[in-house]
């Protein structure tokens, strides 16, 4: 076994910048697109501004996903998905090109699903930029309103042609590796305000946001099932949401905020992040483990000790 003394030194530079990073504490972020002004803006999951101006310059900023500390942002009016780093900077303002009204993204692995909704298809792509199929996935006469992934599944919310009013929406699923039609999950109720529209999903369960003034959350299966029609209720105008580990992040549109809320129902913070502007979409990146941190405090005592021993 290497000894302390005989570790490279650059291994301990390294080392030393983990330490520093478990010693103050990681947060969460959150990264917001929004619409009007074109930016992307980041908080921290305790609701702490971060940088508000994050990523600029945009085109109507949609669907927001991160994935191996990157961020790829949906800009709607130029048919694209930009690459960024997570501290902002450009990596590829036209990463994705071609698209056809792009909205929401799904980032998994090497993977990146758009939505398209002026031809609504879903595209595939990887998170190298090739492409796999822009169309992967076509909706017959339906039009795409969001999507979530669970565990091979995409799941889908759409509505028949025609009215685009969120009501009578239905959710279907398909395969995400070769986008197999599976079948109709909670089919459409004609003459029925049923008004699915943001989606989030779990191994078991569906999240779907009921796009209302006096709107809520309802809870599936993912097999449809309804297991509580307003697991969430009394939000303005719910939109978009995201499941990060056991909570889940609501963008109300009508309130311009976000609020956190548990699988279970219970309010974690109504108003987590207010005083948004044009919000559209939200993506949000957990804090390290506990099981990292406490790996990262293991390797800060051994540097300890080698700094000690080093220093008699």
């Amino acid at each position: 076994m290497m000894s302390y003394a005989r570790m490279p030194r650059l291994a301990f530079v390294a080392l030393a910048v983990a330490c520093v990073g478990a010693a103050t504490g990681v947060a969460g972020q959150i990264f917001v697109s929004d619409w009007s002004s074109g930016k992307v803006g980041e908080w921290t999951t305790s609701g702490s501004s971060t940088n508000p101006s994050l990523i600029t310059g945009l085109s109507q900023p949609n669907g927001i996903a991160a994935s191996g500390g990157y961020l790829y942002v949906v800009n709607k009016q130029a048919n694209t998905i930009g690459k960024y780093t997570m501290a902002g900077q450009v990596v590829d303002a036209s990463f994705i090109t071609g698209l056809s009204g792009p909205t929401q993204l799904i980032a998994s692995g090497t993977s990146l699903y758009v939505m398209n909704t002026s031809n609504t298809t879903i595209g595939k792509y990887s998170t190298a930029g090739q492409t796999v199929s822009s169309a992967f996935i076509t909706l017959t006469q339906s039009f795409p309103y969001s999507m979530a992934l669970s565990g091979t599944s995409l799941f889908v919310v759409a509505q028949s042609q025609g009215s685009h009013s969120h009501s009578n929406s239905f959710v279907v699923q398909y395969s995400a590796s070769n986008g197999t039609f599976l079948g109709d999950v909670i089919p459409e109720v004609p003459g029925s305000a049923t008004g699915f529209y943001g989606l989030a999903a779990s191994e078991t369960s569906l999240y779907l946001s009921f796009y209302y003034t006096t709107g809520y959350i309802s809870e599936y299966t993912t097999a449809g099932s309804l297991v509580n029609a307003k697991l969430i209720d009394n939000l303005n105008a719910p939109q978009n949401l995201v499941l990060s580990e056991t909570d889940l992040y609501v963008l109300e549109i009508g309130s311009n905020r976000i609020g956190q809320y548990t699988t279970a129902g219970q309010t974690v913070n109504a108003a987590l992040v207010t005083g948004l502007s044009d919000p559209q979409n939200l993506a949000v990146v957990p804090e390290p483990s506990t099981y990292a941190v406490a790996l990262a405090g293991l390797a800060c005592g051994g540097y300890s000790l080698f700094r000690r021993r080093r220093t008699r």
